[in-house]
């Protein structure tokens, strides 16, 4: 985020117009909008004066929350292993050998498709 946009957020949250925000920090209404849409740069006095204003400071200005972004490399991957069927299936012939009525039979349940 930019400097301007900083400031109109942070002016924003306290609810004040530009021109309350100009009048606190003894400056324009159009200076605090040139600001805004950076059309200027204030200097670090002014800049203070501002923060000050809005209840911050340099220091909490200027804090950067990191975005921490999990990366990982090819090696990293675990690779999904592939289930196995329990009764492994062939041709058409095992296929019906192993239909699921004969198989949970042997299990005591019945199986319904």
């Amino acid at each position: 985020m930019d400097l301007g946009e900083k400031i109109k957020q942070m002016r924003h949250q306290k609810n004040l117009t530009q021109e309350e925000l100009a009048n606190r920090c003894e400056l324009t209404k159009g200076y605090i909008s040139q600001l805004e849409n950076n059309l200027n740069s204030p200097s670090i006095a002014t800049l203070t004066d501002i923060l000050s204003a809005l209840g911050s400071s340099l220091a909490e200005f200027f804090k950067e929350e990191k975005d921490e972004k999990v990366v990982f490399s090819k090696e990293e991957f675990i690779k999904k292993k592939r289930r196995r069927r329990a009764f492994p299936v062939a041709d058409s012939q095992r296929a019906e050998k192993y239909d699921g009525t004969r198989i949970f039979r042997a299990c005591g349940r019945r199986f319904h498709r």
